[in-house]
């Protein structure tokens, strides 16, 4: 039954996310960081089928693979554990809104075919970290089929937008893509840890993952059900699926859909509020992570000495954090549903009074 539930679940995932159901393959995982290696380690494998055999002493070229200077760190990790080591992580410029630039991206992997390299993969961002920036994931799936790359998206927090009909454009390309990311554990408050990795290309994760042994039970040998040890990293392992199963059944689609517009609509508060109060926002996504500070302020002691006030005050937490071409900025994430307008009007309140304290200090420094 363990093995059914996840079953059902990626298909269901993935019909969510635009594949279709009947084709979608997939794992769970421990956490968005497992799943973006699963995700290199497939890539690799679809363009150099030697690979799970003879490893990398059997690639022909240096492979290289693209991600925005504003992806998510687990595929320098991922890159060193797949052997490719980090100089294979090529990161494309961002545009001013913290996009990976497509015109950027074709540019680099024309350049790197020149000089030799075996461009294999590229990773957009649906909701990074850092200010919750959408990649333009259409183009970039463009530029992905135009030059026969594996195309990954890491949805593994903002992916849950996509359920809510007036977010979904913004994820328009995604279903295009070769394989996602998506955290469960993050916007769907599922208890950690509830990665989930997709795809769908049938049969990738076995040629992947699959290992013959002697002393693996056989119970299901010439059955329709997928042993998740045989596509995925993992052997022994958690039914992770169940938490995630149990609380789809409880909330259903129309509850997830509730709480994560409810959120949106609290992270627009906050930047209204924000602004009203003088500050200046520096990032611009629809999903409610808020990356502001005080106009024409750029210095982190400044701002991480305003944190460290809010923090301590004991009713928000928030932190510091840099943006390409834009320099340090406070930054405050909205992922906990019980999150209501009081306490964004609260924050906004705490932010503008020890502003003023930090800065009526330094001016008398």
């Amino acid at each position: 039954i363990a093995a059914e539930i996840e079953n059902h679940l990626i298909s269901t995932f993935g019909g969510l996310f635009g594949y279709d159901e009947a084709g979608t393959e997939g794992t769970f995982t421990s956490g968005g960081a497992e799943a973006n290696h699963t995700a290199l380690l497939t890539a690799i494998t679809a363009h150099f089928p030697d690979f799970p055999e003879h490893g990398v002493r059997s690639l022909p070229r240096q492979p290289v693979f693209y991600v925005s200077s504003q992806s998510h760190h687990s595929f320098l990790k991922a890159a060193r554990f797949c052997g490719l080591g980090t100089g294979a992580v090529r990161h494309v410029e961002v545009d001013k809104q913290l996009r990976m630039s497509a015109g950027s991206l074709s540019d680099m992997i024309r350049r790197d075919t020149a000089d030799g390299l075996e461009p294999f993969m590229v990773v957009a961002s649906a909701g990074t970290t850092n200010a919750g920036v959408i990649d333009p994931l259409q183009q970039i799936a463009d530029v992905a089929r135009a030059n026969g790359l594996w195309y990954h998206v890491d949805a593994a927090w903002g992916g849950a937008a996509s359920f809510v009909s007036e977010l979904k454009g913004y994820f328009a390309g995604m279903e295009q893509s070769d394989s996602i990311t998506f955290d469960a554990h993050k916007w769907m408050s599922v208890p950690m840890g509830a990665g989930i990795y997709l795809t769908r290309h049938r049969g990738i994760l076995n040629r992947t993952c699959a290992i013959e042994t002697s002393y693996m039970p056989k119970d299901a040998a010439g059955l329709d059900i997928r042993d998740p040890y045989m596509h995925s990293m993992q052997w022994s392992r958690r039914s992770i699926g169940l938490k995630v199963f149990m609380s789809l059944a409880a909330a259903g689609k129309p509850g997830y859909e509730s709480v994560i517009r409810h959120m949106t609509a609290m992270g627009d508060r906050l930047r209204s509020r924000l602004e009203l109060a003088g500050f200046e926002i520096c990032n611009e996504t629809p999903l409610p992570v808020v990356c502001f500070r005080p106009t024409g302020v750029r210095d982190m002691q400044i701002l991480q000495a305003i944190v460290r006030k809010i923090v301590n005050s004991g009713q928000a937490w928030i932190s510091t954090t840099q943006l390409d071409g834009q320099g340090p900025v406070l930054r405050a994430c909205i992922t906990n549903f019980r999150t209501e307008a009081e306490h964004t009007d609260r924050l906004a309140e705490l932010v503008k009074t020890y502003t003023a304290e930090v800065m009526g200090s330094e001016g008398q420094g």
